[in-house]
This record gives C-alpha cells, structure tokens and sequence, in this order.
C-alpha cells in the first residue's frame, strides 16, 4: 500500500524520534492541513510497506541520512503546482540541511518533515507567499528498475496537493476592553497550531500610573488565539498599544482604551 497526507508543526518544533511526532500530535501541535504558514514545518506523511528493510528502520528513528542516499528505490520531489504561462516550474531543493525522515517502520510510516523557512528552490529562492506545491512519493518497481527493459508502468506513486500561505497574525476588535477583570484580546493566524505567541499590552503616554501586561497565548488548532487580563485596577480612559508576533509573522500593533465596565 502506498499513501500520503500533509500535516504542520510550529517553526520551532524539531522532532528527532517518533515519540517526538506523538507527542506533538497529542499537544495538538501535529495537525493535518493543506494551508501550510511559510516559515513553519510542513510534514508529508507517507505510508508505504516494504520499504523497512531499505531503512533498517524496524526501530523508531531518524533516518535522514539514508533517505536521501543514491538508492534506487524510490524518489521524493516538491513541485511548483501551477507555474505561470510559458514558465517552467520549479523544485524544492531537499536535504538533510532543511528536512527531517523520521520512520516508524512497525507501522510503514515515514514522516518527510521540511523546513519551509530555510528550504531553496532549485533557482536559488525561498518558496514565495500562497504558492501550490505538489509533493510526489514514487516507489520503483525494484525488479524493473535492476533490469535493462525497467516499465514505469510498474512503479507505485501518491500525490498530495497543499499551498504555502503568508504567515500572519490579527488581532480582533474590539480593541478596548473594560476596567474590570478577565477581560479577553483574542485574534487569528495562519501559523500553525501550538505555535507560542507573544504579546504586551503598554499604556501609552499621558496614562498614570504607567502599565505593562504581557502574555503568550498558544495558537490552536482552529488557528485562533486568546488571552485574559486583568483590568480591574486601572482607570477609565486610560490608552494602550496592543503588541503580538510569535513565529514567522510579522508583529502587528493595535490601540485601545480602557472604558467603563457595564
């Protein structure tokens, strides 16, 4: 049998053994999805028996080096999904420098784990903002493929279509919040779930007594974010700038006031 299926970590996740990738997937920071945010991890897991023995992978393991070993076996490739008239498309240049193999063989399954920030296309750039990718798992047919008369009729392939989105942080409105307790400032993302954010709330000049809030709120799995603060001691009309960035989004800035609690 022979499949695959795209999934996401944050940026900063760097797994190195299958009880790392069920961790994750058990924090909910391992989520199938076909919106990768450019910059975070993006994981093709492919499913594909036999091949154990090519890794030596009974154990569960990185197995990186030998997955991108001149073998024969099988080929894996990132293409350009849909590249421009009279354009050719373009690859991703893969290898151990920018993605992470890691196999648990007992269950035929190998995790190709890409880092889309550091990863190049095969004309030297980074993969651009809300661009379709192509990821394409071959596996030859090892009798043909060892003779003279090889039919790639007899090989085995899985495709999996996804897009590389922008990565990008809101924060909602309302802006102002109540001078009382629990008060939420929340927004959305494109990063992937489980990804920290990090955000401060300053007062702004003219506000006395000064104030600083800060926070990290984790992103989750519908790729939301919320925090609470407590309000209740400051004072109606006081102002503030509302700060967040985490992962590879760019910060974003909004200003709001402190009004009378209802």
């Amino acid at each position: 049998t022979l499949g695959s299926t795209m999934w996401t970590l944050p940026q900063d996740a760097n797994p190195s053994d299958i009880n790392d990738i069920t961790e994750a997937g058990a924090e909910g920071e391992l989520v199938e999805t076909s919106e990768i945010a450019n910059g975070d991890m993006v994981v093709h897991k492919i499913e594909s028996t036999g091949l154990e023995g090519h890794f030596d992978a009974q154990n569960e393991e990185d197995v990186t080096d030998r997955f991108f070993a001149d073998h024969g076996v099988y080929d894996f490739s990132i293409e350009q999904t849909n590249p421009g008239a009279n354009q050719n498309d373009w690859e991703l240049e893969l290898g151990a420098d920018n993605t992470t193999v890691i196999a648990d063989g007992d269950n035929d399954t190998y995790y190709v784990i890409v880092d889309t920030e550091s990863v190049k296309t095969d004309d030297g750039r980074s993969i651009p903002d809300n661009e379709g990718l192509t990821a394409n798992f071959t596996v030859f047919n090892r009798e043909d493929y060892l003779s003279a008369d090889f039919d790639n009729d007899e090989d085995e392939t899985t495709e999996v279509d996804y897009e590389i989105v922008e990565s990008e942080l809101s924060i909602e409105e309302p802006y102002d919040v109540s001078n009382a307790a629990e008060q939420t400032i929340h927004g959305d993302t494109t990063l992937a779930p489980g990804t920290e954010l990090r955000l401060r709330i300053r007062s702004m000049d003219g506000t006395s007594p000064s104030f600083l809030k800060t926070s990290s709120p984790v992103v989750q799995g519908d790729r939301t974010w919320s925090t609470d603060f407590d309000f209740s001691e400051q004072s109606v009309g006081d102002t503030y700038e509302i700060v967040i960035n985490g992962g590879s989004a760019a910060e974003v800035t909004e200003d709001g006031e402190v009004v009378e609690a209802v």
